[in-house]
């Protein structure tokens, strides 16, 4: 373990690229929150709190964790941290740690098991197959699987298939996912979802504390530190709370002393930022880069890179892979330079990308969503008008990804023009030629799903679509005026699954709810059928439909005007006609200046 440990012991980041720094003396780690049972009360669960999240807690909680969290968060970084936390403790825990990032797994990737072991025989080419089946067998493994979300959009299912097949023959190991949120966690029943946090205002603190930023001037530190905890963590909080953003703030503060508040406008000036400043020793100043482009040209080139990289859903290339992208580039600054030096540019001289194994990867997949954006913001109206259905059909990949929402930070009007009211009228045409508020029902959410009583967990159910959750966030309904969807009729027909109370200890108090398959045989012996706890609904709109007499309580339920989904129906329509009105008086303003 002691070549897996140097490899991950340092790091290089945006500050430090010129040369790997321990990971310990920056790393701060953030706060975890889960679900946790409460014994003997009415309200079984409660939120809690991990500080100084460790192998020992974690295997607390359960074998089986998912680490969850926004972009930039730090999931990566916590995975490093349990990682080498694990080899430390080896003689406490017995556990040997195998490190899997998972952005090149795909359908040819095989089994499972033979991907993991490449991951292993990378540092220790003296095991064998045979050694890590006996580890496995005996439990003694902890699998850190980072980057869930970096798996392409068509192989995810065949990953959580093999995962699945994977996990019910090596059931007595330890296993952590990292992903940003997750469409499902339907695939991962076994696993217990765990929430990053984002950064208190201490830990915002003891990040820029723990940064080696222009040791020759330390007044600018000091002076962020200072506006940090006086005004920045409570007036930029979707900053301040994220490391990767944080220390970029750090970075452009030294430039422009104040922070955009817009996300666009922020990796605009970090951009600039890191066109002008080479590494957190040296001050700010203007270089030439090997490219020979302006760093306007340069952005040109990139933002094509970027896009034309993200529509593949490419997070990482060798350079053969990459000159291939560099000759399909229809920028005519790209024409003035090679793809050798352009790369040396995006690692050496802007800091956006870095070398590892052989192969280029982004500093942050984030650079790539915003430079994604900068290029389709340039792009005619009639590639403008395409976008929406080029984003409907990625829903899956969208959740957590800021490119559409840049986008529309970056040209508002247009994508209200081109997308937003083309789609909407779209969804009410069809709404009108049907049957109204059901037909609107049966696209967005063709399966109602909800719960009653206690359940270990809770359901989300968005809408199908993802320009219509992007809607949402603009058009948030009044916080507690409307009927939510544990408020619908239980019918016995519509449960999915049934929970039970099952005690796990010797006092009455010490129960679990868990779902009927999972009740030992002998526990009914000895105790006798346990009491339900709760339900987990789910039923096609459809079939509702075509019995109203039978579902009337729950038909009349659904069309409430302050029911959530009919709320939803209802504000939709009425952004629309806002759009439209608000198109219109911008056309009609124009005009009167011609």
């Amino acid at each position: 373990m002691s070549k897996v440990r140097t490899k991950y012991s340092t790091i290089k980041t945006l500050l430090y690229n010129d040369q790997p720094k321990p990971f310990y003396d920056f790393y701060v780690c953030n706060n975890i929150t889960w679900r946790e049972r409460v014994e003997g009360q009415r309200i079984p669960f409660r939120r809690a709190l991990i500080s100084e999240a460790n192998i020992k807690k974690l295997a607390e909680i359960s074998r089986f964790i998912f680490i969850t969290g926004a972009g930039g968060l730090g999931k990566s970084m916590m995975m490093r941290h349990l990682l080498l936390n694990a080899i430390d403790n080896f003689e406490t825990f017995k556990l040997i740690p195998v490190f899997i990032p998972l952005k090149d797994f795909d359908n040819s990737s095989g089994k499972l098991f033979d991907y993991i072991f490449a991951k292993i025989s990378d540092f220790e080419s003296g095991i064998t197959k045979a050694d890590f089946v006996k580890a496995l067998s005996a439990g003694r493994c902890l699998l850190l699987f980072d980057g869930l979300d970096e798996i392409g959009m068509n192989n995810v299912g065949f990953f959580e298939r093999q995962l699945c097949s994977f996990t019910d023959k090596y059931t007595a190991n330890y296993y952590v996912i990292s992903s940003r949120p997750y469409q499902s966690f339907v695939s991962f029943e076994r696993f217990c979802v765990l929430r990053l946090l984002p950064f208190t205002i201490e830990q915002a603190l003891h990040l820029i504390d723990n940064l080696d930023f222009r040791p020759d001037d330390p007044t600018i530190k000091a002076k962020f530190r200072y506006e940090l905890n006086e005004r920045l963590y409570k007036t930029h909080r979707a900053f301040t709370e994220n490391p990767l953003l944080l220390t970029i703030m750090l970075m452009t503060f030294e430039m422009f002393a104040e922070v955009p508040s817009q996300m666009h406008i922020f990796y605009r000036e970090a951009f600039n930022a890191l066109s002008r400043t080479h590494d957190a020793s040296k001050g700010a100043y203007k270089r030439e880069l090997k490219s020979q482009l302006s760093v306007d040209a340069f952005s040109e080139v990139f933002a094509e890179v970027c896009f034309r990289t993200y529509w593949d859903e490419k997070f990482e290339f060798s350079m053969d892979e990459f000159e291939v992208y560099f000759q399909k580039l229809t920028s005519m600054y790209a024409k003035k330079t090679t793809a050798a030096d352009f790369m040396y540019d995006l690692c050496y001289s802007m800091c956006l990308m870095y070398l590892e194994s052989g192969k280029y990867y982004f500093t942050h997949r984030s650079f790539q969503e915003y430079f994604s954006a900068v290029f389709l913001s340039g792009q005619k109206d009639d590639v403008i008008k395409k976008l929406g259905a080029f984003f409907e059909k990625r829903e899956r990949r969208m959740r957590g990804d800021q490119t559409f929402l840049m986008l529309n930070d970056l040209i508002p009007d247009k994508v209200d023009e081109f997308i937003f009211i083309p789609y909407l009228q779209a969804l009410f045409d069809d709404c009108d030629s049907g049957e109204g508020y059901w037909t609107f029902l049966d696209k967005m959410y063709p399966t109602i799903e909800y719960d009653s009583g206690d359940v270990p967990f809770i359901t989300y159910c968005p809408p199908a679509s993802y320009l219509f959750t992007c809607l949402l966030s603009f058009i948030k309904p009044p916080v507690n005026t409307f009927y939510k969807l544990r408020d619908l009729p239980e019918y016995d027909e519509f449960i999915e699954t049934t929970y039970y109370w099952l005690q796990v200890g010797k006092d009455d108090d010490e129960v679990d709810v868990v779902e009927e398959d999972k009740i030992p045989s002998e526990y009914i012996e000895a105790y006798g059928e346990p009491e339900i706890a709760g339900h987990h609904y789910s039923v096609e709109i459809s079939t509702v439909l075509e019995d109203t007499d039978n579902y009337r309580d729950f038909v009349k339920m659904l069309d409430n005007d302050n029911f959530i989904y009919k709320l939803q129906y209802l504000q939709a329509r009425a952004c629309l006609e806002h759009l439209k009105k608000k198109q219109q008086e911008s056309d009609a303003s124009l005009l009167d200046l011609l």
